[in-house]
């Protein structure tokens, strides 16, 4: 071969190669951007618990490439760093029934995140908030930070209802108010409880056989809630809350006190 011809057959072969060598990346990263990108969805069967009790929940996905995990997260109270609390291999499209175990009164955020093989975020799920609820006492709601509380405070005390001895946290209707006119003995602002059981009752040593006693819940976002409390007897009044703020009022046929008790069920341990 012609000495001119074969450096140009050298020139050509070292632009081939520096094109191949500039083009690799191009074509790892053209690579990368064709993996498929699939989805996933996260469902929790009930968002308000009993806390301790299981947490059910569907997980969805579509479109995993070979080598892909769901991963389910959680986020605890204010907390924003996720904990990772499940991971399951994922291939196309499938969905999983998930139980997972029970958690304290609280608040909850949980997702599903899917991976590629090589651990990196593909996508994610919103996050759905759980509402986690204990009870708590009518003496910790009594001294909630915003509670205006009537009667003698939250003082509490005991007495005499027909046979029994009633523990009380909030002794009412110190203005007598008799129907319809009610007295407000509970001003409540916005609560973490869903509901109140109420046990509400008169003194028997000075209330007569006959006398009653009516209590009302108004929330705004709810129908007024009524109960009727006969003398001699402990009635429990199971009332609905829905987060907004309350008021419990009062009134008796007869100038009686009106004694309460109870618990909330709430996902704070103050109520509020």
């Amino acid at each position: 071969m012609k000495p001119h011809l074969r450096l140009v057959c050298v020139a050509a072969s070292l632009a081939l190669a520096l094109a191949g060598i500039l083009l690799a990346p191009t074509a790892k990263r053209a690579f990368a951007a064709e993996l498929p990108k699939g989805a996933v969805t996260w469902t929790l069967a009930n968002t308000q618990v009993t806390a301790g009790s299981p947490i059910n929940a569907k997980l969805q996905y579509v479109r995993m490439p070979v080598g892909s995990k769901v991963e389910i997260a959680v986020e605890t109270g204010s907390s924003a760093t996720p904990h990772i609390l499940r991971r399951y291999p994922a291939r196309g499209q499938g969905s999983r029934m998930i139980t997972l175990s029970g958690v304290p009164m609280g608040i909850y955020k949980y997702r599903v995140i899917a991976t590629y093989s090589d651990g990196k975020f593909m996508t994610g799920s919103s996050w759905q908030r759980l509402n986690s609820y204990g009870t708590i006492s009518l003496n910790a709601l009594c001294r909630a930070q915003g509670a205006v509380i009537g009667g003698d405070g939250c003082q509490g005390g005991a007495i005499q209802v027909g046979l029994n001895l009633f523990a009380f946290a909030i002794a009412g209707n110190m203005d007598l108010n008799k129907p319809p006119l009610y007295g407000t003995i509970i001003k409540f602002p916005a609560t973490s409880c869903r509901s109140l059981s109420l046990e509400i009752a008169l003194d028997s040593t000075n209330s007569q056989p006959g006398d009653t006693a009516l209590v009302q819940v108004i929330e705004g976002t709810l129908a007024p809630q009524f109960a009727t409390v006969d003398q001699g007897t402990i009635t429990t009044f199971n009332v609905t809350l829905n987060g907004g703020p309350f008021f419990v009022q009062n009134a008796s046929t007869a100038n009686d006190y009106i004694f309460y008790g109870g618990t909330g069920s709430c996902w704070s341990s103050s109520g509020v």
